[in-house]
């Protein structure tokens, strides 16, 4: 299986340097298709939202119950569901192409899931 962790990368950028402060961003999310893996930078994220208001947009309610972290990674999702239709791996729908379907898996190899890990039935058969 995937791990869809694995395919976001994370820098530490100095906030503050007395006392020293650092914060954990968002840099790069790696994302499968049927060609194999592109890359979505956080250059791009923040071209692609430069003229939006966020706030206006979603609305400060909604925001509300997000971290800052949490809105920076929907912000990344969204510009690759854009890549991903200009890519044509997208319907209309968004839902994935035939194509995409069938011919990412073997592009885009697994990473290994962390072996501390289990799944198991929630409920007994």
């Amino acid at each position: 299986a995937l791990d869809p962790k694995s395919l976001l990368e994370y820098r530490e950028t100095l906030v503050r340097e007395y006392p020293p402060e650092v914060q954990k961003v968002l840099f790069s999310f790696n994302c499968p298709g049927p060609d194999g893996f592109f890359t979505v930078t956080k250059a791009e994220v923040d071209k692609h939202w430069e003229d939006v208001d966020v706030v206006e947009l979603v609305g400060s309610d909604r925001l509300k119950r997000q971290s800052a972290s949490d809105i920076e990674l929907r912000k990344f999702m969204f510009v690759a569901a854009v890549r991903l239709h200009q890519r044509g791996y997208l319907q209309p729908n968004s839902l994935p192409t035939v194509r995409a379907t069938t011919e990412t898996a073997a592009k885009c190899q697994a990473v290994p899931m962390d072996s501390a890990i289990s799944v198991r039935a929630a409920c007994p058969a």
